[in-house]
């Protein structure tokens, strides 16, 4: 019989330590023993090893078993190839309303969870079908947040930025995709948005450092 990891629960591996993403809490965490991690990582391998430090995990419900032999899976992402875009001139409009949906996003989440907000994501503009961003556009939507900064200051919180720059993207046409990452030693957690391997309003040097943990 195999597991899964609870809905709303995402894993990478930092090293050779899983570190986990609960959307649902709102909270990033990792195990507490070298014994639950070495258990957690021969599961991934299929190894013959002993599971017993992973039994307690399937009564606080961050495991939970399944009929066939799946294991839980990494979401999959990486940062190889993804590369920024100098800015351009951008428009001032868009980056009043970008402004605005940053400021809104930042009060939205001190009263619903991340998970509540990206769920909520297309409820505004129906789903654009490119998925390739040409140049000169993410040049434009990159000098716009730009111009944005010039008007509100830092967008200093990452997760709110994203949001607020998902919504620019899907007035512009484009899917946009947000890459939550980690580092381990020491902690840290960040959030940011691409349009296939184009890296928006981001440095790139920047998010190398990043383990992508999850790609919504």
């Amino acid at each position: 019989m195999g597991c899964m990891l609870r809905s709303g629960v995402h894993f990478c591996i930092v090293g050779s330590r899983p570190i986990f993403l609960d959307l649902v809490s709102d909270r990033y965490f990792c195990f507490g023993s070298p014994e639950e991690n070495r258990a957690f990582m021969a599961l991934l391998s299929r190894s013959n090893a002993d599971f017993e430090p992973l039994e307690r995990h399937y009564k606080t419900g961050l495991l939970v078993q399944s009929a066939g032999i799946e294991v839980p899976q990494t979401c999959g992402e990486n940062n190889d190839g993804v590369h920024e875009v100098a800015p351009v001139s951008g428009n001032w409009r868009q980056a009043l309303a970008f402004g605005a949906a940053f400021l809104k996003s930042r009060r939205d989440l001190k009263r619903r969870t991340a998970r509540e907000l990206l769920d909520r994501r297309p409820e505004s503009l129906a789903l654009p079908t490119k998925s390739v961003l040409p140049r000169e556009v993410a040049a434009r939507i990159n000098g716009t947040i730009a111009q944005a900064a010039l008007i509100f200051g830092t967008f200093d919180r990452c997760l709110p930025k994203a949001l607020a720059l998902s919504r620019l993207v899907l007035a512009h046409g484009y899917q946009p995709t947000i890459v939550f990452g980690v580092t381990g030693r020491p902690f840290s957690a960040h959030c940011w948005t691409r349009v296939g391997n184009v890296l928006l309003a981001e440095s790139e040097s920047r998010i190398r450092n990043y383990t992508p943990i999850l790609a919504t």
